[in-house]
């Protein structure tokens, strides 16, 4: 007996973990958590966009950016899960694998996710068991998300 409402005890607990995950209603909507989960010192205040997400089954990685034309920039890939009213669901808030200028690089899903924010950048050069696959971006498309599905691959910007 004691097992029993113990275990009825943790269903409770747990479901009532479950109801708190907060939902977004637009990327744009996730600035203000963005703020308090990414670890720069002037969070509260310094300027954040959302630039684009990548999306795999129900999952969407969702890219921001802080800074403006007069700071540096960093690249913030959040993780949310996407319910049935295309609402998000926060999961979790992660630091991209930065390795150029103002791109950001994230693994992600058996996959990458990039965030090209570089306006010299015009071509990303992927190479993989496929074959070669250029993606060529226009002068208005910064910044630039997209993911790509497989991890034994080489990237070219």
């Amino acid at each position: 007996m004691k097992k029993i409402t113990k275990f009825i005890c943790f269903l409770v607990v747990m479901v009532s973990l479950s109801a708190c995950t907060k939902t977004y209603d637009t990327p744009e909507a996730l600035i203000e958590k963005v703020r308090k989960e990414i670890p720069i010192s002037n969070a509260d205040t310094i300027q954040i966009q959302y630039a684009g997400q990548s999306k795999a089954d129900n999952l969407a990685l969702l890219w921001f950016i802080s800074g403006n034309e007069y700071q540096g920039h960093s690249y913030f890939p959040v993780e949310c899960k996407v319910n049935k009213q295309n609402n998000y669901d926060f999961i979790g808030s992660y630091e991209s694998m930065e390795r150029y200028e103002d791109i950001g690089i994230f693994n992600w899903n058996d996959g990458y996710s990039f965030c090209v924010n570089n306006s010299n950048c015009k071509t990303v050069r992927i190479i993989d068991s496929d074959g070669t696959h250029n993606i060529v971006l226009k002068n208005d498309e910064y910044p630039y998300v997209f993911y790509h599905k497989g991890t034994s691959f080489k990237y070219i910007f």
